[in-house]
This record gives structure tokens, sequence and C-alpha cells, in this order.
């Protein structure tokens, strides 16, 4: 079982000799060195749904992170200075337009977020989905990223 922060390299596959298959806890298998493992016969899967909820989330807790300047008010604030609420410019989400690149499993749920908890407008693009990806979802698909 291997995380993000492992890495399988040739050398440990050429190591492993009880080694039967390779499982990669969420998405990406980009840490482990596929040609390696497929020489030496070892399969290789992946779990790419388990993590989808909590990246979501932290995806809009980042990006509200951004638009309420939270770092930014918390680094004044600790350095002694008196933060003045309406002299601080943030974004409030609710009622945006929030864009999605990529309409895949966690891009689905991080819209279905905006637009639940804060009734805004999604507009996502994703050149390898097709035009009726998203038919249950109310958004508007882009023909490009600009």
């Amino acid at each position: 079982m291997a995380r993000s922060d492992s890495r399988l390299p040739a050398k440990d596959f050429i190591k492993a000799q009880c080694l039967r298959v390779v499982m990669k806890q969420g998405v990406g298998v980009d840490n482990i060195d596929l040609t390696a493992a497929k020489k030496r016969g070892f399969p290789v899967h992946n779990t790419p749904a388990p993590n989808s909820k909590s990246v979501a989330e932290l995806s809009m807790a980042l990006t509200m992170a951004l638009t309420r300047r939270v770092s930014e008010i918390d680094r004044a604030v600790r350095g002694g200075a008196t933060v003045i609420r309406s002299q601080t410019f943030s974004t409030s989400m609710y009622g945006k337009t929030v864009g999605v690149v990529g309409m895949e499993n966690i891009e689905k749920i991080v819209a279905q977020k905006w637009i639940g908890a804060f009734d805004c407008s999604v507009v996502a693009y994703d050149p390898f989905v097709s035009p009726d990806a998203w038919s249950v979802l109310d958004h508007t698909q882009c023909p490009d990223v600009e």
C-alpha cells in the first residue's frame, strides 16, 4: 500500500521478492515507477474516490481563505495591527460565479457544494469530457479555459 508521500522507484521493485500487487491510496500513481512494476509483473492499482469529498472541502476552504484574506488579516493581528473590518476588503462568495477547471469526480463535488452552500453559478471547462458530463448539475460548460 503506497501513499502520496511514498516513492516506489525501480530499485525497490528489483528488491521485492514477495510483492504481488501495489495499491496506491488516492488517484495519481506518479510516485510509482510504472515501467519497473510492469517489467517485474506487479499490477498497480489506485483508489480514486475515497478522499474526493475531503479534497473538495479543502478546495473550498482554501478559496474562501483567499477571498476573505484570512492569512493576511491573521498576520496583521498577530503583528499587533488594529484591523478595522470596514477597511478590510474581502469578498463574499455568496451568489458569485465560480470557475471549475476539470469536470471529473472531485470537481463535480466542488461545483455541487458551491451551488448548494453559496448559491453560486458554475462555469466549467474540461476538454476531455462530453457536453452532457454534468447533465444533472446546473452549470455552463465552456469551450476553452479562457
